[in-house]
């Protein structure tokens, strides 16, 4: 083949050396952020503190901040310019450039210039001989941020779903009070999204950073520092300019430009991936697809989504791994809008399971959902959660509720008692979720599970288990408190939420201190730490009557029992509430002093190994 067969670079790719002012200024450019790109993913304390790092730099190095007049430029400088890297761009027209590498840069350098340009309004508004030269260094911030000077279109395009937050953040907006006001009246799912806040913080840091420097100057003197800020922007950062003639090649670019995964997730890289794998007239689509699955996700954290949805679904897939196993066994063989489209299905089952909707499960599954997200704290229940929805939901919630209270006991088996690791769990619950959707059968769901653990193992650990947990001390106690009653009828527990029944600790967290009262629980005084090792054991606790509880206190076992004791100075006895008096029947079996008539590290021993007896029955599979 003859050399000048070849297609030629220059076709596809452009590139010069140029200051930030000609890349920006020089024409009436806009700049875009596209579909496929990540959203504001700078961190305050590195990211951005690095760049301001680096414009005090640059701006000490030219000017003089101790000079008189302050920030007078400084004379014979021979310091090259600060290099704030290669920004590249798809060249859509003349006048639209689309960012893909340095959207982060660009939008760092949009918001120190609308923080100067506040900061010039401020010095505009005091009178003195400043105020022509602050008149002008504001309109060279608002150009900028703007278009034309009577171009109300901004420099910096975001995408659609942050459009609105832009505008009142840093384009609209002049001062701080107009800028609150502006971000107040935003829609909630814009303002209350994790990108939003996490701008809006950068935003407050630039500011905040840049009225440190102001607030003690003068106005002639911070007017001053304004017009070295704006010089050194326009003229004393470089860069390199790289133009993408090719909209397919673009995205080749991208993904070489970050093909070590530096600064990119692997939401950010699979999103690309979907963009290169669609026609044009997709990406909008898609974009709004994405943004939709963000908002029903935990955290709005897409790529930890897709990932567990792949195990779920397709097979095992380590946090690494995920981009390159969504590419080869999803990405590639579907349609990527049709693939979209079933993720955002799944994320509204997700978001649906996750907030708990009344009419989407039943009332038991509601209630046994709160206890595996909000009490066990196990989010990777999700993963065969899901499964379970697609399999069963709508029609089918009894099958679902099944599931539901098998995940909720296997979790609580392994985990919360077994302290299993999680990424044993992770693969646990992979497994049988994938084993549910391709059999959609709860008992081999079941049987699947009850092997992965062992009745003798967590009868052991359950009665050497200690629980420094709230929320799960309460369930475990009121589960087993329920399962006494033995389906007969007796009063039961409130759930966590009632303020009804506390957990009473009956060797006492803390002993009491009174005169008097020394001598109670000598056993645990003598040895402090005997009585911090079996205080939270399962077997030192129970559900108790608010009442009742805070009638007992930390007396001692035999008055918590009893109810009655000698008051130390007149000798006198006295009664209070205690276990005798309570309907509940942990309580009242606990006053039977024939077989309770002291209270030490043995009787917890002993209760405990008796209450796994019943975690045994209550937590089977």
């Amino acid at each position: 083949m003859v050399p000048n067969s070849y297609a030629k670079t220059s076709d596809y790719i452009k590139a010069k050396q140029l200051t930030l002012g000609e890349l920006i200024l020089t024409h009436e450019r806009q700049f875009i952020v596209p579909l496929n790109q990540r959203p504001w993913a700078w961190n305050d304390a590195k990211d951005v503190k690095f760049f301001l790092d680096d414009f005090w730099k640059t701006i000490g190095t030219f000017f003089d901040p101790n000079s008189n007049p302050k920030w007078a430029k400084r004379n014979k400088i021979d310091h090259p310019p600060h290099f704030l890297g290669t920004f590249v761009f798809y060249e859509r027209s003349s006048k639209e450039f689309e960012i893909f590498d340095g959207q982060q840069r660009m939008t760092v350098i949009v918001m120190l210039c609308a923080v100067l340009r506040e900061t010039a309004y401020i010095q505009m508004s005091a009178s003195g001989i400043h105020q022509p030269k602050a008149n002008d260094v504001y309109g060279g911030f608002n150009n900028w941020l703007r278009l034309s000077p009577t171009e109300p279109e901004p420099k910096l395009k975001p995408n659609t779903l942050f459009n609105p937050l832009f505008s009142a953040l840093i384009f609209d907006s002049i001062d701080h009070k107009a800028r609150t006001s502006a971000i107040q009246k935003l829609p909630h799912d814009i303002k209350d999204h994790a990108t939003s806040k996490k701008l809006i913080n950068s935003f407050d840091h630039i500011r905040n950073w840049i009225k440190e420097i102001t607030d003690v100057y003068t106005p002639t003197d911070a007017t001053n520092f304004l017009l070295a800020a704006h010089d050194t922007l326009r003229h004393l950062f470089s860069c390199i300019e790289t133009r993408i003639l090719d909209e397919q090649y673009s995205y080749e670019v991208f993904q070489c430009l970050n093909a070590r995964g530096e600064n990119l997730t692997s939401a950010d890289n699979i999103k690309n991936e979907l963009f290169k794998d669609s026609e044009k007239y997709d990406h909008q689509n898609i974009s709004d697809k994405w943004n939709k699955i963000g908002e029903n996700v935990p955290n709005q954290d897409v790529g930890e989504f897709l990932r567990r949805r792949h195990i779920a679904l397709h097979g095992p897939c380590k946090q690494r791994e995920t981009y390159e196993l969504i590419k080869t066994q999803e990405i590639a063989v579907d349609q990527a809008k049709t693939l979209v489209t079933q993720w955002h299905q799944d994320s509204k089952l997700l978001r649906k399971i996750l907030s708990r909707e009344a009419d989407f499960v039943n009332k038991e599954s509601l209630e046994r959902l709160e206890i595996i997200f909000d009490i066990l704290n196990v989010s990777l229940a999700y993963i065969p959660l899901l499964s379970a929805a697609k399999v069963f939901l709508p029609e089918k919630k009894a099958e679902f509720h099944k599931c539901v209270h098998v995940i909720e006991n296997f979790v609580f088996r392994v985990l919360t008692i077994g302290h299993m690791d999680t990424a044993e769990l992770e693969r646990k619950l992979g497994e049988s979720a994938r084993m549910l959707t391709n059999e959609k059968s709860v008992t081999a769901f079941r049987d699947y599970l009850k092997a992965q653990t062992d009745d003798l193992a967590f009868e052991r650990a359950f009665s050497n288990h200690t629980e420094r947990r709230t929320k799960v001390q309460y369930y475990i106690l009121r589960e087993i408190e329920k399962h006494l009653l033995g389906g007969g009828k007796g009063v039961v527990p409130g759930d966590h939420h009632s303020a009804k029944n506390h957990i009473e600790h009956i060797l006492p967290k803390r002993l009491s201190k009174a005169e008097g009262r020394t001598h109670e629980w000598a056993w645990a005084r003598a040895n402090p730490d005997k009585h911090q090792s079996v205080v939270n054991r399962l077997g030192n606790m129970l559900v108790l009557e608010s009442d009742i509880n805070k009638s007992v206190g930390n007396h001692e076992f035999f008055v918590k029992q009893q109810g009655k004791y000698k008051k130390k100075k007149s000798g006198k006895t006295s009664e209070i509430l205690c276990f005798s008096n309570s309907d509940l029947k942990w309580p009242a079996q606990l006053c039977d002093s024939s077989t309770w008539n002291d209270w030490t590290d043995l009787e917890i021993e002993r209760r405990q190994k008796e209450m796994s007896k019943s975690a045994l029955e209550i937590w089977t599979i």
